[in-house]
């Protein structure tokens, strides 16, 4: 008994110290990703949905979040933060929180999910992977995306549009420039 009460102390001190550490990892790439500033990898957007200027939800806001993640993932790959202002700044998540179904992360990441499963496809969802920090006392989604196999095409009202990453700044290609990308892209 004394040696299985042992063991199992032991255990769930070295499944704490784990937990913390990779606690401490991510907390520190958070930094990072917030010094680093917007560039071809990163990219802040204030919310999903909420425009804070309009004070109601946007679908060209979630239009613009698709285009970001859609441009990574026929670049290289990046990093998507939401809940952060262009100039840095923690803004959260409680007004997209507010606007959905389901009112807090879980019910943001299932949004998000379906938004790029609809518009991306959902075989694009196996590209991205969502996970949450707080700072502030505010929300910070971060969206890590990776490079797809093959070329990604973004539905949005009738349209099927193609975006690339080119800086810090997200450019639709007409179809031929897509078609002469995605040639070389292939070689």
């Amino acid at each position: 008994l004394l040696f299985l009460s042992a063991g199992g102390l032991i255990g769930y001190l070295l499944y704490r110290s784990i937990t913390s550490l990779d606690k401490k990892d991510k907390n520190l790439s958070l930094e990072e990703l917030l010094e680093q500033g917007e560039s071809e990898a990163i990219e802040y957007k204030s919310s999903l949905r909420w425009d804070y200027r309009q004070n109601k939800t946007s679908k060209e806001l979630e239009f613009s979040v698709l285009k970001t993640i859609a441009a990574f993932m026929n670049t290289r790959k990046g990093t998507l933060l939401i809940g952060v202002a262009d100039d840095g700044a923690i803004v959260g998540l409680e007004n997209d929180y507010q606007s959905l179904k389901k009112k807090n992360r879980d019910g943001f990441e299932q949004y998000i999910m379906e938004l790029v499963a609809l518009n991306i496809g959902t075989d694009c969802c196996k590209n991205i992977s969502v996970y949450f920090f707080e700072r502030e006392r505010n929300d910070i989604c971060v969206i890590e995306v990776s490079n797809a196999k093959v070329p990604v095409f973004l539905k949005f009202q009738g349209n099927t549009l193609f975006y690339i990453r080119t800086g810090n700044h997200t450019r639709e290609l007409n179809i031929q420039e897509a078609i002469k990308y995605i040639n070389q892209k292939i070689k």
